[in-house]
C-alpha cells in the first residue's frame, strides 16, 4: 500500500485488488490470461523447461497455487473477471497490445 500512496505504481498478484479496496486506493485491476499453448511456451521462455508434461504439472501447480491463495485471502475466486477492471488473453492479443491497452485504461 505504502507504494500505492506514494503516487502511481504497478502490484502484481497477492490480492492487491483487495489491498488497495481496503486501504481506499483507487486501482485498475487487471487480469491476463492465455490458452494452454501460450502458456507453456511462456513457462518454457522463462524456465528453460521443454518437456510437454513437465510444463503442464508446473501450469497445474502454479494455477492450484494461485487459486488457493486468492481464494484463502481474497474470499473470492480467482480468473473471475468480475473481479477485475480489465481482463485480457495475451496468446491472442500479444504482450505488446496487452501493454497498450494496460497503459490506456490506466490514463483514463
Amino acid at each position: 500500500q505504502k507504494f500505492a500512496l506514494d503516487g502511481p505504481c504497478v502490484i502484481l498478484g497477492r490480492c492487491a485488488d483487495i489491498a488497495m479496496k481496503e486501504a481506499g486506493i483507487d486501482a485498475l485491476n487487471v487480469f491476463i490470461h492465455a490458452d494452454q499453448i501460450h502458456r507453456a511456451a511462456r513457462a518454457s521462455e522463462i524456465t528453460g523447461e521443454t518437456n510437454p508434461n513437465e510444463l503442464r504439472k508446473m501450469i497445474i501447480k502454479k494455477d492450484k497455487s494461485r487459486h488457493h491463495f486468492y481464494t484463502h485471502f481474497a474470499a473470492k475466486h480467482w480468473g473471475d473477471s468480475r473481479n477485475y477492471s480489465l481482463s485480457l488473453d495475451s496468446g491472442l492479443l500479444g504482450y505488446d497490445t496487452c501493454v497498450k491497452l494496460i497503459v490506456e485504461a490506466a490514463k483514463q
